[in-house]
């Protein structure tokens, strides 16, 4: 094979890869964009949460081999008191360490229930999230502007979409009635009630913009034979 043939493989390779690079960049602009929702939301509610004096103790850790590489396992203990009385909760956690200074907890009025979480933390949380949505959707601006076959692509991304969503959505649907059903699990129903969301415009945004595509070639074609005649 020459060099020229070589040349022309490798442009028709990066061309058809732009697609999809950009396809990927605008759902994960989506993705983070449901999860700043989300702590948003946190953040507003936790405005409304007591804070109560607490500590950690009894701290372990647990190393995992996976595939991408040790993963370490925290569990403790954090007692905190609140209106009087003294609670025990043990908390796991496999991204950060435990905080060895905590001092105080947040609690809700309503469920007596303690989260870690803060309102300035979910904040934080919300403001990495749309920096990462704006920057995937820059991105995804870029290779837009400079894509040669806008419709054809966007026709591609439609069909793609729809392919996750079909396959997306039934998945994403029975875990939200499991996290429904099962109170155990009632702090995932948010985040799965996003993902359905997702899924959801994924597939049906996907069938709408494709048929105007359709739409929009056909009258073309119709136009071009009336012209021809």
């Amino acid at each position: 094979m020459n060099t020229k043939s070589t040349s022309i493989i490798s442009n028709q390779t990066s061309y058809y890869d732009l697609p999809l690079i950009r396809y990927i960049a605008i759902n994960i602009a989506v993705l983070f964009i449901g999860l700043s929702v989300i702590q948003l939301i946190a953040a507003n509610d936790f405005k409304d949460y007591d804070t109560a004096p607490a500590y950690i103790d009894n701290v372990t850790s647990e190393s995992r081999y996976t595939r991408k590489g040790v993963r370490t396992e925290y569990t403790f203990d954090v007692h905190w008191t609140y209106e009087g009385e003294n609670h025990i909760t043990t908390k796991k956690s496999s991204i950060d360490p435990p905080d060895y200074d905590l001092s105080e907890v947040r609690v809700d009025p309503e469920t007596k229930k303690m989260t870690l979480g803060s309102s300035e933390g979910s904040l934080e949380g919300a403001l990495l999230t749309l920096g990462i949505t704006g920057i995937s959707l820059l991105i995804w601006l870029v290779l837009f502007i400079f894509s040669k076959n806008k419709k054809a692509e966007v026709n591609e991304n439609c069909t793609i979409a729809i392919g996750i969503g079909i396959v997306g959505l039934p998945i994403a649907l029975l875990c939200t009635y499991g996290t429904f059903s099962n109170s155990k699990y009632s702090s995932s129903t948010l985040p799965t009630v996003m993902l359905d969301i997702c899924f959801g415009l994924s597939l049906i945004l996907g069938i709408i913009i494709k048929k105007m595509i359709k739409g929009n070639t056909k009258r073309n074609t119709n136009k071009y034979r009336r012209r021809r005649r």
